[in-house]
């Protein structure tokens, strides 16, 4: 339900808002503002991005699990998403993203959002919400220390493994 919610009245509030930002602005600098904030915010979003990328490749290279910075792509790929919407308070929410020092601030937060969100109950005795034929061969709770959301972890590198082709 509160997620309906938020369907139905952000893009109220964003039509209000941008009704008050042209009256006092007028018509032809809120579309500026929208057009502006659209262009420079995909360009900079597209920017972090491929910045983003090379520290995943950087990380994966060390051996080191990139979860945090795997969220911080995600956040990143959300704002230039956001930036994309017409609309003022979009546009803050994605610009806000950008801003590194907030966007790793919200990676930290995400887990625990995340952890309230994903609580469920199901009627499955394995305790799946896919039923039983999910369920069997994987552990339903993984130990107290387990995150899949923490990140920078080292891991043992790779080595090399030997095959033969058979020919049927």
């Amino acid at each position: 339900m509160p997620l309906f919610i938020l369907f139905f009245t952000f893009p109220l509030v964003e039509t209000w808002l941008l009704f008050q930002f042209s009256s006092e602005f007028g018509f032809f600098y809120t579309l500026v503002l929208i057009f502006l904030t659209a262009f420079f915010g995909s360009r900079l979003a597209k920017q972090q991005g491929f910045s983003i990328l090379k520290q995943i490749k950087s990380e994966l290279g060390q051996g080191i699990t990139p979860n945090a910075t795997l969220l911080e792509g995600l956040l990143i790929l959300v704002s230039g998403i956001v930036l994309l919407l017409p609309g003022l308070m979009s546009d803050f929410i994605g610009i806000a993203l950008l801003i590194p020092p907030i966007r790793k601030k919200f990676v930290r937060l995400l887990p625990k959002i995340l952890k309230k969100f994903a609580k469920f109950k199901t009627g499955s005795s394995t305790g799946s919400p896919f039923g039983a034929s999910f369920g069997s061969g994987f552990s339903q709770k993984p130990g107290p220390d387990f995150s899949p959301l923490q990140g920078n972890q080292k891991k043992k590198p790779l080595e090399d493994a030997e095959f033969e082709v058979i020919d049927d």
